[in-house]
């Protein structure tokens, strides 16, 4: 029997960044955008951050109104503004303008549906411990379904090869607007269980068909 994922992504509550309204006669800042490992007091509010090149930042303001789960790192995606530029030997300082978390679970092993429903590639890379996605994704105001599933995991001509399927579902829903998602396979599994090294091919469903995105560690 296969399993269905269970990540959603809905219209009202999807993955994009929260908008911060401070008044039109506010002037933002320089701001970056970027995928950061956030780390979250007892309230839930992140209070330091890390990038992907190990750069650590207190947070001095977090305009941002998004809770997250208390007490714990967990994968984001924000546009914040370095009030301290950090180094390797020192924490720098930094505002959270807009923030939203993103999935980023370990891709599933075992019986699970790939849903191939299409989605429209904007940009994949590699960075630090994670392959990075943003993708668009046609919708109205339904629930769709995403996630990470593993696929082969097998030696070939002496190298390990990973393959990693993007599943998306879209559970009936109208194909209307395009919004962005964020996603993040995380690597540190994979690195620990073959510190000699792998490829790992990303599968990702789009309407001329499967697009695939190799990357060796």
């Amino acid at each position: 029997m296969k399993h269905r994922i269970i990540y959603i992504v809905s219209f009202v509550a999807l993955l994009l960044l929260n908008a911060c309204d401070r008044g039109s006669d506010y002037i933002y800042p320089s701001v970056i955008l970027d995928f950061l490992n956030a780390t979250t007091n007892s309230k839930g509010v992140v209070d330091t951050f890390a990038t992907d090149n190990n750069l650590i930042y207190k947070v001095d303001a977090n305009y941002s109104k998004v809770i997250l789960t208390a007490n714990i790192t967990q994968r984001v995606v924000a546009y914040y503004s370095v009030n301290k530029q950090a180094t390797g030997d020192s924490v720098g300082a930094a505002n959270i303008h807009s923030m939203a978390k993103i999935i980023s679970s370990v891709p599933r092993v075992g019986n699970y549906v790939w849903s191939k429903d299409p989605v429209t590639i904007q940009s994949v890379w590699k960075s630090g411990h994670w392959i990075n996605l943003t993708l668009g994704i046609k919708m109205l105001k339904g629930n769709h379904y995403m996630a990470f599933i593993q696929g082969d995991n097998e030696i070939i001509n002496g190298q390990r090869v990973i393959t990693v399927e993007v599943s998306h579902d879209k559970n009936g829903d109208t194909e209307s607007f395009t919004n962005i998602v964020y996603m993040s396979i995380p690597l540190s599994q994979y690195e620990t269980a073959y510190p000699t090294g792998f490829t790992i091919n990303v599968l990702i469903p789009t309407s001329s068909g499967i697009t695939t995105y190799t990357f060796t560690d």
